[in-house]
């Protein structure tokens, strides 16, 4: 016997995604948006775009995308003085909208769960499969960062006190459970580890997330959030995220919208150049690339007084050492000196 269904009987996967953005953000907002889009399989889309000031000709271009597919978008405007205890971002490239992640339990009352996306990413694959991962044991689910395993950059990873046995997660992307955040009062938490650990964290609602959930945080897989501007210190994950990446995230200062030459920048643009914003991106990008050319210049100059300077006192001071037979212990001390700045320039600059 031959089965039948009506299409209004067969109940479609919703997903649910949070953003969380500012006005200025919208442009690369967009890129990411269509990419998901076109990425997207017959599940529905049901997004939250968590912000403070995103004016109603932006939410209107955000909405045309609905052209690409049908999809549900509820704008939440949130004061972000509830933030106040959270320490501000350091860094000019994250915004302290990134922090509103720790309140979604709170912004979205109604929902058991949901994926965070950042906006600095495209999206290549439906993201069905990671909804589907069972985290109902679990605070939230992620990919390792590399940025713990780098000597040169973990400074501050040991100050988070973490268990001996965890890797830091990169937050852009995750899975939230946010069932499990209002059972055990976990925004609560994070505003208690925020002042634990105030003068320690470098990245506050990342560096919140791995204090809180650690022991509860489900590692993924790193197709879920390949990183090409990040320095893979495990090449196994690295090999593992870009077999067949899922999402292509821009996490660092080099974004594909300043740099179009970092890797995956081409995907970057290949959606971009579907958006109303494509024209405006490519001009921001174009002055900043000029801007680039400028500071290069100065910097060059800058290098090359520096070592003028610092060569010429090499000299004298070597020339007067010859000449008192090195008797005058200041002369040597100043030649020394001079010589150990020259040393540091040429390694630093390359000389």
């Amino acid at each position: 016997m031959k089965y039948s269904f009506l299409p209004n009987t067969i109940k479609k996967a919703t997903i649910r995604i949070a953003f969380t953005i500012n006005d200025a953000y919208v442009k690369y907002f967009v890129v990411c948006l269509t990419s998901l889009l076109e990425s997207a399989g017959s599940e529905e889309l049901h997004f939250y775009v968590i912000h403070d000031d995103i004016s109603e000709h932006s939410k209107k271009r955000i909405l045309e995308l609905q052209s690409i597919k049908n999809f549900k978008m509820d704008f939440l405007e949130f004061d972000n003085k509830a933030l106040k205890d959270i320490k501000p971002q350091q860094f000019e490239h994250i915004s302290i909208h990134s922090s509103y992640r720790l309140l979604l339990a709170t912004i979205i009352p109604d929902l058991d769960k949901i994926i965070y996306l950042d906006a600095d990413l495209v999206v290549v694959k439906s993201l069905k499969e990671m909804w589907e991962i069972d985290i109902s044991n679990y605070y939230i689910a992620s990919v390792n960062d590399q940025s713990a395993l780098n000597n040169s950059f973990n400074d501050w990873i040991p100050k988070l006190k973490l268990p001996n046995d965890y890797r830091y997660v990169n937050a852009g992307i995750t899975l939230i459970n946010l069932k499990k955040w209002r059972e055990y009062d976990l925004e609560k938490k994070f505003l208690i580890a925020s002042n634990i650990f105030y003068d320690a964290i470098k990245f506050p609602e990342q560096d919140i997330l791995n204090i809180v959930c650690a022991k509860k945080n489900l590692k993924i897989s790193g197709i879920w959030n390949a990183m090409p501007l990040q320095k893979y210190m495990v090449l196994t994950e690295k090999e593992e995220a870009f077999s067949d990446p899922h999402i292509i995230h821009y996490a660092g200062y080099n974004k594909p919208w300043i740099y179009p030459d970092v890797p995956y920048a081409d995907l970057f643009w290949k959606y971009a150049r579907k958006t109303s914003y494509y024209e405006e991106l490519l001009y921001g990008c174009k002055n900043t690339q000029q801007q680039r050319t400028v500071d290069d210049i100065y910097w060059l100059m800058h290098k090359i007084r520096l070592k003028n300077v610092y060569y010429r006192k090499f000299i004298k001071y070597k020339i007067l050492v010859i000449l008192t037979l090195g008797l005058i212990k200041k002369y040597k001390n100043l030649r020394n000196e001079n010589r150990k700045k020259l040393k540091y320039l040429k390694k630093r600059f390359g000389w």
